[in-house]
């Protein structure tokens, strides 16, 4: 089916008549809106604890406010410079064109909603670790010693070993003094305190899946780690860099991606796999030989 043509001869509505339309759509969307996206941004500061996929749909639904509210404010601004300077004898062409842009921008706006997939966090703190470790039936670490991490989910890490999930840890070889150093240097520390954050967070694990029907397999790596990644069964990834110029506590953001579903993103879906592939070979330097199950 052919689309209908807009151009001037199908627009009988007057220049009055569209800006009085156009106004009050622009009042509707600002007032309602604002405060739909003041109340969605209120309920998840507040109730934090809620369900991952309410607080994301929350996220999103701020987002869808805050651009409508957006564009309503640029309208009425438009409308008391752009549109009233339009004389009676280009009512026809402007008309058209005003509307054609204005469905184009909001066909943007939508396109550009559909594209959500990635949630920052302000930094690796703010994520609520233990609600996405209980859910998960395997989960990837890749960094370079994160003992604080285990030992603030161990809780959580329990339940996840307890129903049989599937843990794979890739940290750097910890007897590697060499490789070590630049880490230690960054975190303003020497290379054996860097090794002891290494051994013990895999230690600490261990703990928790002893006398489970979890597997731990750790993975000692003789090369640089250059980011942290946590991947929850290849579905969602947490990826935050590392940073160079360091205060006393970690502040680099965290993102959070999708990699199935309607907000997917397969480029870093099959990034991350080739990444986590390619070290996934035996370990004879990691605990217990060649990175066994624990």
């Amino acid at each position: 089916m052919a689309e209908p043509v807009l151009n001037a001869d199908t627009i009988s509505v007057s220049l009055a008549e569209l800006k009085a339309f156009l106004r009050k759509l622009a009042w509707f969307f600002l007032i309602v809106c604002a405060i739909f996206g003041v109340l969605a941004g209120w309920l998840a500061a507040v109730h934090d604890d809620w369900h991952p996929t309410v607080l994301n749909a929350l996220s999103y639904f701020t987002s869808i406010c805050t651009n409508l509210t957006a564009a309503a404010i640029l309208y009425l601004i438009a409308d008391h410079t752009w549109l009233k300077s339009i004389s009676e004898e280009e009512n026809k062409k402007r008309r058209a064109f005003i509307i054609k842009q204005f469905l184009q921008g909001v066909e943007e706006i939508a396109q550009g909603l559909a594209q959500v997939g990635i949630i920052e966090h302000q930094n690796i703190r703010n994520v609520r670790w233990h609600v996405e470790i209980e859910k998960a039936t395997s989960i990837d670490l890749f960094v370079q010693g994160w003992e604080t991490w285990v030992e603030n989910n161990l809780d959580a890490l329990r339940t996840f070993f307890g129903k049989g999930g599937t843990f794979n840890l890739y940290v750097p070889n910890p007897d590697n003094a060499q490789l070590l150093q630049p880490m230690a240097t960054r975190m303003k520390r020497d290379w054996q305190r860097q090794a002891l954050d290494i051994t013990e967070t895999y230690s600490k694990l261990q703990r928790c899946c002893k006398g489970t029907r979890g597997t731990l397999h750790p993975y000692y790596l003789d090369s640089m780690t250059w980011y942290c990644a946590v991947r929850f069964d290849d579905a969602k990834l947490y990826l935050s860099p590392y940073e160079h110029i360091r205060g006393d506590e970690i502040d680099s953001p965290t993102f959070e991606v999708k990699l199935t579903g309607r907000l997917a993103h397969p480029h870093t879906s099959a990034w991350i796999a080739k990444e986590l592939d390619g070290f996934s070979i035996p370990s004879p330097n990691a605990p217990n030989g060649a990175a066994p199950p624990v």
